[in-house]
C-alpha cells in the first residue's frame, strides 16, 4: 500500500482525462468508479469537481470494491474515525496531492466528498456483481478493476456489454488502463468510439472510449 506521485500520476493520466472530458463536454456529472481501492479516483474526481465550481447538488457517483477492508477504512477516515495509521497516512498523501494539483484545500475536497456520501449522492459499494443497478445512468467510467487474472469475470465481453447497456448514458465516457479485445468489443457493441492510449510511463497501451461526444 503506497501513495506514490507515480501512482497519483498514473490516476491522472489514465483516469484524469476521462473526468475533465466530462466536465469540458458538458456531460451529465455521474460517476462510476470500479474500484474504490485507496480512493484515488473519488478524491481527484471531487478536486476536479470544485476545480471547475459545477454545481455539486447535481453530482452523482457510486464506486465500487472488492475488499471490504478498503471500503470500511475509506468510510472511516471521511468522517474522521479511528483507522489503522498506514491507510490514514496514505489518504492524507494522496488528498495532498489531489489538492496540489487542483489548486483546492485538502481538506475542502475530504469534506466535500464526505457530504456527497452523507447525502447518498455518492454510494460506496461492496463488489459488483453481473446484474449491476445504479441509481442514475452515468456519463464518467473510471475501470479500474482487478486484472483479468484476478478478476476474469469483469474483462468478459459478456459483462461488458451487459454493464454498459444498463447503466451508459447516452452521452458517456470510460477510461481503463487495460487494452484487451474484449474490451474493445464490448464498448463498440454498446456505440463507444475507442481511441487507445500510450500506457502510462511504459506499461502497456491503455482505453479511452466515448458515445455521443462531438
Amino acid at each position: 500500500m503506497h501513495s506514490s506521485k507515480g501512482a497519483f500520476s498514473e490516476t491522472v493520466y489514465i483516469y484524469g482525462n476521462a473526468i475533465s472530458a466530462t466536465l469540458a463536454g458538458g456531460l451529465a456529472p455521474s460517476f462510476l468508479s470500479l474500484g474504490l481501492g485507496l480512493g484515488y479516483n473519488e478524491l481527484l474526481t471531487t478536486a476536479l469537481l470544485l476545480q471547475s465550481e459545477i454545481d455539486l447538488s447535481k453530482v452523482r457517483g457510486e464506486s465500487y470494491e472488492l475488499v471490504s477492508e478498503l471500503n470500511e477504512n475509506f468510510k472511516a477516515w471521511l468522517n474522521d474515525g479511528v483507522i489503522n495509521e498506514k491507510f490514514k497516512n496514505t489518504y492524507a498523501q494522496i488528498v495532498n496531492l489531489c489538492a496540489q494539483y487542483s489548486n483546492q484545500e485538502p481538506q475542502v475536497i475530504k469534506t466535500t466528498l464526505a457530504e456527497l456520501v452523507r447525502k447518498g449522492q455518492w454510494i460506496l459499494h461492496g463488489p459488483i456483481t453481473h446484474e449491476v443497478k445504479t441509481s442514475h445512468k452515468i456519463s464518467c467510467f473510471l475501470f479500474d478493476a482487478f486484472s483479468s487474472k484476478t478478476s476474469p469475470e469483469l474483462w468478459t465481453e459478456e459483462f461488458i456489454t451487459s454493464f454498459l447497456k444498463s447503466t451508459a448514458a447516452e452521452r458517456a465516457v470510460l477510461a481503463t488502463y487495460a487494452c484487451t479485445g474484449t474490451l474493445k468489443r464490448g464498448l463498440q457493441r454498446n456505440g463507444f468510439a475507442v481511441t487507445i492510449r500510450e500506457g502510462f510511463a511504459g506499461k502497456r497501451e491503455s482505453t479511452f472510449a466515448s458515445r455521443g461526444m462531438t
